[in-house]
């Protein structure tokens, strides 16, 4: 009798279908070989001893228990209840199937249950890429539930939940008592986000912005009309329209040069949950929460893949398979016209197969097409569907004609790129049937112009989808300077799901909000990076440093104790980082300058007098300039700083200049000239 254990009813359902185990019980699945039994309603959790009261040869012990019910002291009875089943299907058991989800936060519930319960029969752990019976049909197949693992490198994912603990709970208690700041958690994920998109938003509101413009001219070239930008930039608008006007006047213009060339096309790769998050934002605003649960839905209806991998490409192993998947997609009415004239024998792999054996691969749809999806699913079903025929459809040749024109009264050039061959018009600009018009035609005539007002900043702010474009990028070239290997990127996936679920509850709680040209910070956002830049969790370092040797010790590339001196020694680094912040973090003390009350509070952006009757304020960001503690005492002492510092003007240039107060506590400042 084998069991098998997976994480929700519904994979279960699936499971026990495909183990013909049709007799339903209360909790479970049986047949004559098989129990199909799972566990999202019993749930274990870990009790974290501190680091520093264990001994020094084991630095992470813990405890296992039952979750408890909020605000009584008795286990949860559901939970206790199919925990004893549990036992006792084990007992009827001669092997264990753990059949998991590719992460590393179910499988570390997974290796929790199985401490807990002390299973000490055979047992294995399948990880379930896909819900596609021919997939399941395959790997139960190869299960080898003989084969030993080792208890340490087991551990991996408990190491990990124990450190986020650690210093979740301990270190904010460390960092409260020397801030006496009872409001803020320091936790490895939103400190080192909103360092970064803070330190943008700074230092974006402090640069430089340029207004220029452009003056746009449509060409009339045959059928079609063709449009280019003068290659020369206006720093007003009058000069702009000036010039346009000349070109209208002028209406011929001569082209110069030609010169036609292929384009290199960049492959198109399957989706992974970034890119398909980032996709999925810009065309329909679905939040990272709501394309995760729509995710889920439709994998869990065996629709698509494991949905949450890192992974564009796909093993050379399944290159048999992708002709049944396109061709299982002519049965979805969107598709069908697409590839009705697609050869499936000369499909394009070259860009999206890789020979090593991945342990996990970009998004594919299965072979068991939809027919009733919600609005929010079939949208996400179809953007998976319609990258899966691009990827694999071989591309045609894109041919691009340069145009060099000139235009006798702008005294500047008009280049124009025009394209053709397969092109979608949403991709490229310019798009004609063939460059004839232009092989055979020197002079063109101008149809109109219009003037492109374009603002430039030295630095922008961020915006949803590049943060997390800029976390991906990050993470992956960190994990490419340390060697690791592409096929072994799917140990990451939750750290990318837990940052991009923290930026989207960052937003929610207030801390950002959007605007069009990005984030911007409230209040409480930069004094929470104030408070916390100096600690040595503001960058994503120390989070990638932990993962990396996480993934060391679940790979076995490290000895046991090696890990424990690594850990612990950067453990002890960040608390001496926190505790390096007593002397920086004592209260700000002054008199303030109307009611000559001692009664100040320090945020971020100013500080306020908290008395009712006088309510002065005076800001701490002034021209690109933030003054600092120090700076502040100075002036509440004499009025007056007597060191000049740097500020920006509105016209961008850099001043210096002497920080003084008015009759009335206004804050004034005397350049130098």
């Amino acid at each position: 009798m084998q069991l098998i254990i997976t994480e929700t009813a519904s994979v279960a359902r699936i499971l026990a279908t495909f183990f013909n185990a049709n007799n339903k019980h209360f909790g479970y699945y049986s047949s004559q070989t098989h129990f199909v039994v799972w566990i999202d309603d019993c749930k274990i959790d870990i009790k974290s001893l501190d680091f520093k009261k264990v001994s020094k040869e084991n630095s992470f012990k813990y405890k296992l228990r039952p979750l408890r019910l909020v605000n009584k002291s008795a286990f949860c009875p559901v939970t206790l209840k199919k925990l004893t089943l549990i036992k006792e299907l084990v007992l009827l058991s001669n092997s264990i199937v753990f059949a998991s989800e590719p992460s590393g936060i179910l499988q570390t519930r997974f290796e929790y249950l199985k401490q807990y319960l002390n299973i000490t029969i055979p047992n294995s752990t399948v990880l379930l890429t896909s819900l596609d019976k021919d997939f399941l049909k395959r790997t139960f197949l190869s299960v080898d539930t003989d084969k030993l693992t080792n208890d340490f490198i087991i551990q991996a994912y408990h190491n990990r939940n124990l450190i986020s603990s650690i210093i979740k709970k301990q270190f904010t208690k460390v960092y409260q008592k020397v801030t006496d700041n009872i409001n803020t958690q320091l936790c490895l994920y939103k400190t080192p986000l909103l360092s970064i998109i803070c330190l943008r938003y700074l230092n974006s509101k402090a640069s430089r912005l340029e207004k220029t413009c452009k003056v746009r001219v449509n060409i009339n070239a045959g059928k079609t009309t063709v449009f280019g930008y003068l290659s020369k930039e206006y720093k007003t608008k009058q000069y702009a329209q000036r010039v346009a006007k000349a070109i209208e006047k002028e209406k011929e213009i001569t082209l110069q040069e030609i010169k036609v060339e292929a384009v290199e096309q960049e492959p198109i790769l399957l989706y992974d949950f970034f890119s398909l998050s980032i996709k999925a934002y810009k065309l329909y605003g679905y939040q990272v929460s709501k394309t995760l649960e729509v995710l889920l839905s439709l994998y869990r209806q065996r629709f698509i893949t494991y949905p949450f991998t890192l992974s564009q490409y796909l093993s050379y192993k399944y290159k048999d398979r992708v002709p049944k998947l396109l061709n299982a997609l002519r049965d979805y009415p969107l598709f069908k016209e697409d590839l009705l004239h697609l050869k499936l024998a000369r499909l394009n792999y070259k860009s999206v197969l890789k020979k090593q054996n991945l342990e996990n691969h970009g998004i594919l749809t299965t072979l068991k097409i939809p027919t009733d999806l919600n609005v929010c699913e079939k949208a996400i079903y179809e953007l998976i569907a319609k990258r899966c025929i691009d990827s694999f459809t071989p591309k045609k040749e894109i041919r691009k004609a340069k145009l060099k024109f000139f235009i006798k009264n702008s005294l500047s050039h008009l280049p124009i790129e025009v394209y053709t061959g397969d092109v979608l018009d949403m991709d490229y600009p310019n798009v004609v049937d063939c460059f004839n018009v232009f092989e055979h035609k020197e002079f063109f005539k101008v149809d109109s112009t219009l003037i492109v007002e374009k603002t430039n900043s030295e630095v922008q702010s961020f915006t949803f989808t590049s943060t997390l474009e800029y976390i991906r990028d990050e993470f992956l070239g960190f994990l490419q300077n340390k060697t690791v290997a592409q096929s072994h990127i799917c140990f990451f996936s939750d750290v990318f799901l837990t940052l991009s679920l923290t930026l989207e509850k960052l937003i929610q709680n207030g801390y950002l909000y959007t605007s069009e040209n990005g984030f911007v910070c409230h209040e409480k956002a930069l004094d929470y990076y104030k408070k916390t830049k100096n600690v040595g969790l503001n960058t994503f370092s120390c989070l990638f440093e932990f993962e990396l040797l996480f993934y060391k010790q679940s790979k076995g590339e490290i000895e046991k104790q090696e890990f424990y001196n690594a850990a612990k020694e950067k453990l002890e680094q960040l608390e001496r980082a926190i505790n390096d912040l007593k002397s920086s973090a004592q209260s700000l003390k002054g008199v303030c300058f109307k009611c000559k009350g001692n009664t100040l509070k320090s945020s971020y952006y100013k500080l306020v007098c908290l008395n009712k009757d006088c309510n002065w304020t005076m800001p701490r960001l002034i021209s690109g300039a933030y003054l600092s503690n120090t700076n502040i005492k100075d002036l509440l002492t004499s009025n007056r700083l007597e060191d000049p510092i740097s500020l920006i003007t509105r016209k961008g240039k850099k001043v210096k200049a002497y920080l003084y107060f008015d009759s009335n506590g206004k804050l004034l400042f005397d350049p130098i000239l």
